[in-house]
C-alpha cells in the first residue's frame, strides 16, 4: 500500500513547503517535491541500517533520523526500501523526524535504506540584522537557554562566560568571544582513555581535546550561561570540492552550534572545523559551508513514538529497542554523492 501526503507550513517569517509522507506495510515508497529553492549544492544520500543477531520472536522497535527541510536545505525523493513496516513520524519538541519501525522478529537480521537528495544552501549570516528576526516563543526561550544533562551551565561555565564576555554588551560579540576562547582552548583529537565525543561541556573543559560534540557544547553552555539563546545541530557531513559521479563514505556524523538574537536570528558557527582550517578560522564564524545536511536539532531527544530507554544524547544514528531494552546490534553506513 503507498500513500503520499503534503503538508503546507506556514510561519510568520517564512512559508516553504514540506513533504510530508505516511506509509505502512511497503517495501518501497518515493516521494518528491517541487518548489523554488537556489541551492548552491545538490547532492544525493544513501543512508543503509543494518540490524544482526535479532532474536526471533521479540518485539523491535527502531528510530531512523531522517532530514527536514529547513531555511538552508531542501530534501526531494525520499525513498525508503525494506521487508519492515514503516512510517515517518516528527518529535514534537525540535521537530525532528524520523523512519519508525515496530514489528515482531523474524529473522536474525535486517536491512533498511533510506535514500534522497539534497538541495543545499551555502549560509552566510547579515550581521547588520536590517529588519530584524523572528522573535523566539517563550517555550524556544527556555528550551535554548535551558542547560541539557550534558550541556550544563553550572559555577565554573558561569564564570568562565563572565570573564571571557566582560565588558561586552553586544550578544554577536559576547558569541564571538566565546567561539574564539573555545577555539583556542581546544584541540580536534581522540585523547587517549577518556570518554570522548559524547558533547559532555564538564570533559571538555577538562581534556581540552574532543571532536566536534565536544567543541560545540562548550560554546554552548557559555552562550547559555550569557543568557544568548544556543542549539545544537548534527547531520552528515561531505567533501568540500564537488566531485559529480563519485559516491563515497561520508564518515560518522559532523555538529555544528547555533546562537539567536533578535538582531540577526539564527547564527552558525563550526569551531572543530575551524580547528582543523585555521587559515578559514574567521570564516566558520557566521558561515555554514554547504557540505552538510542537517538530520536532527536538540539534545536528550524524546523520539517519536517515545523510545522506553532513556532521551538520546543526540540523534544521528539509528536507535533500536528489543522488548522495551535498548538494543546494540544495530549500525548505520552514510554514502555521499553529488550531482
Amino acid at each position: 500500500m503507498r500513500h503520499r501526503t503534503a503538508l503546507f507550513l506556514l510561519t510568520a517569517c517564512l512559508s516553504f513547503l514540506v513533504d510530508g509522507l505516511i506509509a505502512q506495510h511497503t517495501t518501497r515508497n518515493p516521494v518528491g517535491r517541487a518548489a523554488p529553492f537556489r541551492a548552491t549544492r545538490r547532492f544525493h544520500i544513501r543512508y543503509e541500517v543494518e540490524a544482526d543477531r535479532l532474536p526471533r520472536g521479540r518485539d523491535l522497535r527502531a528510530w531512523i533520523p531522517i532530514p527536514s527541510d529547513d531555511p538552508w536545505q531542501h530534501i526531494r525523493n525520499l525513498e525508503v526500501v525494506t521487508h519492515l513496516p514503516w512510517e515517518i513520524q516528527t518529535e514534537e519538541v525540535y521537530g525532528n523526524r524520523m523512519i519508525y519501525i515496530d514489528t515482531r522478529i523474524g529473522a536474525p537480521s535486517a536491512k533498511i535504506r533510506v535514500e534522497y537528495d539534497v538541495d543545499r544552501r551555502f549560509r552566510k549570516t547579515d550581521f547588520s540584522g536590517e529588519g530584524g528576526a523572528c522573535p523566539l516563543t517563550k517555550n524556544e526561550l527556555k528550551r535554548y537557554l535551558s542547560p541539557s544533562r550534558l550541556v550544563v551551565v553550572d559555577a565554573r561555565i558561569l564564570e568562565q562566560s563572565r570573564k571571557i564576555a566582560a565588558g561586552k554588551n553586544d550578544p554577536v560579540e559576547k558569541a564571538r568571544a566565546f567561539y574564539n576562547y573555545v577555539l583556542a582552548e581546544m584541540t580536534y583529537g581522540k585523547p587517549k582513555n577518556l570518554a570522548w565525543g559524547r558533547g559532555d561541556t564538564r570533559f571538555a573543559c577538562d581534556a581540552r581535546v574532543g571532536n566536534c560534540t565536544d567543541f560545540h557544547s562548550w560554546f554552548l553552555s557559555l552562550c547559555r550561561a550569557a543568557k544568548i539563546p544556543a542549539r545544537f545541530q548534527i547531520g552528515l557531513f561531505g567533501r568540500y570540492e564537488t566531485k559529480r559521479g563519485e559516491e563515497y563514505a561520508t564518515g560518522g556524523y559532523h555538529c555544528w552550534a547555533e546562537f539567536y538574537t533578535p538582531r540577526t536570528g539564527w547564527v552558525p558557527v563550526d569551531i572543530s572545523e575551524a580547528d582543523k582550517h585555521p587559515d578559514r578560522a574567521a570564516e566558520f564564524f557566521g558561515v555554514h559551508t554547504d557540505n552538510r545536511v542537517t538530520l536532527s536539532t536538540g539534545r536528550d531527544i524524546v523520539l517519536a513514538p517515545r523510545q522506553v530507554g532513556p532521551p538520546i544524547n543526540f540523534f544521528v544514528s539509528p536507535y533500536a529497542e528489543v522488548d522495551g531494552l535498548p538494543f546494540s546490534n544495530i549500525k548505520k553506513t552514510s554514502y555521499w554523492r553529488d550531482l
